[in-house]
Order: structure tokens, then sequence, then C-alpha cells
């Protein structure tokens, strides 16, 4: 299965899960010793879950600018940071609104090319 390290990684020391490996480019910092699927021979394998806010088409420039303003004026707390980072995830890349426009782009055109090459039919 795939799980993020919150809720994986408290189980792993038990031995009740054994992590086989990392689903990003790179290696979680709060398990360094579990390689990823990429470095296992899967170049490219990258599948990381990710959040934001999203305003409906057509809402004014200065309103998505403030709500991106404020979220990262939030996110970008320490005392957050910090909540955040003991209980094993790590702060978010704070993207502007073009950019994270552009990675959900990215994200849907790499999951249809998924769907297409796998002939995934919905059912």
């Amino acid at each position: 299965m795939f799980a993020s390290y919150v809720i994986a990684g408290p189980h792993l020391p038990s031995g009740r899960l054994r992590a086989i490996a990392g689903s990003g480019l790179t290696r979680e910092p709060q398990a360094p010793d579990i390689p990823t699927i990429d470095e296992q021979g899967y170049p490219g394998f990258d599948v990381i879950s990710w959040f934001g806010l999203v305003a409906p088409a057509g809402t004014a420039d200065a309103i998505t600018a403030r709500m991106a303003g404020e979220t990262h004026a939030v996110l970008g707390l320490a005392e957050l940071k910090e909540r955040m980072t003991s209980m094993g995830i790590e702060p978010p890349r704070l993207l502007s609104p073009a950019a994270f426009g552009d990675m959900v782009k990215a994200e849907v055109a790499k999951w249809q090319q998924v769907i297409r090459e796998a002939n995934i039919k919905v059912e």
C-alpha cells in the first residue's frame, strides 16, 4: 500500500509494517535509510501527496493573491512548522497561484497518460 510517512512511520520501529520504498524522488527526511522507487530501478517514479486551495474560475486576481498571501503567512509561522515537523510532516512548499496552477496541469497530464497507457476504464 501507499501511505504517507505520517501514517506509516510510527509503525515501522515495531516491525508491524516494513517500508519497501519511498514514492517521491527524494528520500523522506524522517527516514533517510528508506530508498526511493526511483533509486530501485524505476527512473522518474514520483508519486506524492499534495494539497492546495482553489477558487472558482474567474475569481479576481486580488482575491486569489490575498488568499495565497494569507495562507503563506500562516504556513510560514515558526510554531506551525515546528508542530508539523514534530508530527513527521514536511512543511509545505509554498507556490504562487500561477505556479500551483502549472503544477496541477502537469499532474493532470501525467495521470491522463498513465490512464491511457494502462487502458484504465471507468466501471
